[in-house]
């Protein structure tokens, strides 16, 4: 009973309650030292290309194809290798030491090797953006291409489009041009120019680019002029009413060769250069017959019968030789100038004849 007593009011030591057991002291965790080949701060700037040498290479064992290449002249940089799929060495760039850090490096190594995964080529990729002709060397061998297929008007109106109107497209990249930029580009000259010039550059810009990727000469995928918005064009529909024919008419009185011309232009409805170079063997009688050569737009031959006055007034308006010119020196006076206002144009007179035509109507001047 006294036993009882004595544990239940003075508890003892867990010495004796608990076995003895030896306390084994751990090892203290040593700071693990960096595996060889693997590239950190302390590491890559100690590598440098020995004496005897003109050039060493370093390889990281954490990035497989991240290197760093270290020249005798002291200049490092990283580079990447591997293999293409056709089993060939490829080896690329990714900057200076100095200037890219170790993760950026490996960030992209890693970004290289998943296009290689994917069956890419970034080597020889990376060779063609820089080697890419701009948008300038594209548009002088185009126009060089064009020169001899087109017409002289025709070569001119390209030439100024794509020498004035896509000037700031001349030093970028023919790769690096996207369809954003010639949207731009559009949106401004339609501002600038109008509708019409807008729409006359998209469709040179648009014959560039096509010619320029059937040729190779231009490396891409598409032709970034596609898709562009065309810009709305209001036709011309104006005619010269009465009073303004024989103002014109009566400007022209004077005898002199470009009032010839013009007094021609409105009885016939021809274009000034045609008339202007028009010669005494296409005057046959009561007809003027044109070759294909002497047509703006040549398709085919096509004679123009001349009424009773037009023949007379064909007949004041003596031309002794072919102007090369079209209008030779022949100059208009001021009583033209007056009597066509500057809200006229040319082609209002061949569009009045063509009115005057299909409607029967007849104006006496």
């Amino acid at each position: 009973m006294r036993r009882h007593e004595d544990s239940a009011s003075t508890p003892r030591a867990a010495s004796i309650l608990l076995p003895s057991a030896e306390v084994i002291r751990l090892p203290k965790a040593k700071r693990k030292r960096a595996e060889d080949g693997i590239f950190t701060k302390t590491t890559v700037a100690k590598m440098r290309c020995p004496p005897g040498k003109a050039e060493i290479f370093f390889w990281d064992a954490s990035c497989r194809g991240l290197g760093l290449r270290a020249l005798s002249s002291g200049r490092r940089s990283w580079i990447y290798q591997y293999r293409d799929a056709h089993g060939q060495t490829r080896r690329m760039a990714l900057g200076d030491v100095s200037a890219v850090s170790i993760d950026a490096a490996r960030s992209s190594a890693r970004k290289e090797a998943a296009k290689v995964a994917q069956g890419g080529n970034p080597s020889p990729d990376r060779k063609k953006k820089r080697t890419a002709g701009t948008v300038l060397e594209a548009v002088e061998a185009y126009l060089r291409y064009a020169k001899e297929r087109q017409r002289t008007r025709s070569y001119k109106e390209t030439e100024r489009h794509l020498r004035t109107h896509a000037k700031s497209l001349h030093h970028d990249r023919t790769e690096a041009v996207r369809r954003g930029d010639i949207a731009g580009l559009l949106e401004r000259v339609a501002g600038a120019s109008g509708p019409v010039a807008a729409n006359r550059l998209r469709a040179a810009l648009s014959a560039l680019w096509t010619w320029g990727l059937r040729t190779g000469l231009i490396e891409t995928d598409n032709n970034p002029v596609s898709f562009t918005v065309r810009q709305l064009e209001k036709s011309r529909d104006r005619t010269l009413d009465d009073i303004e024919l024989r103002a014109i008419w009566a400007a022209t009185g004077d005898g002199k060769d470009y009032s010839r011309i013009v007094r021609l232009c409105l009885l016939t409805g021809c274009r000034r250069e045609e008339i202007g170079g028009l010669r005494w063997d296409e005057i046959q009688n009561d007809r003027i017959v044109f070759g294909v050569e002497e047509c703006v737009r040549p398709t085919r031959k096509w004679v123009l019968r001349l009424e009773q006055e037009q023949s007379r007034s064909r007949h004041q308006a003596h031309k002794p030789q072919r102007m090369d010119t079209g209008l030779g020196s022949a100059r208009p006076t001021p009583n033209i100038f007056y009597a066509i206002a500057r809200r006229r144009r040319r082609s209002d007179c061949r569009r009045s004849v063509a009115s005057t035509q299909a409607t029967g109507r007849s104006c006496n001047i």
